[in-house]
């Protein structure tokens, strides 16, 4: 499980399918930084909850990196957002 995540990540960053999802997705709209690292902290608790969180960082990191690039964010704000947030559902409810 982990490693298609893993692999799924790496296969959208490559590729350029984290772009193509995004430009299909926002259709025009370019979020600022807030939104963008707001948007990726939520798609992350969405996927997470039907996924493990590793499996959901895997997935959603590559597009975060991509929408942060585009926004003008700085790549490490989503990456925090994204990753303490999944380490951190234990202790929420």
């Amino acid at each position: 499980m982990y490693g298609g995540a893993i692999a799924l990540g790496a296969a959208l960053d490559r590729t350029g399918a984290a772009s193509w999802l995004l430009q299909l997705a926002l259709d025009g709209y370019s979020p600022g930084p807030l939104v963008t690292i707001f948007g990726a902290a939520v798609l992350a608790l969405l996927l997470s909850e039907v996924m493990s969180n590793a499996a959901a960082l895997a997935v959603v990191l590559p597009l975060a990196f991509t929408l942060a690039n585009q926004s003008g964010a700085l790549p490490v704000a989503p990456l925090l957002a994204v990753s303490s947030r999944r380490g951190s559902t234990s202790r929420s409810p």
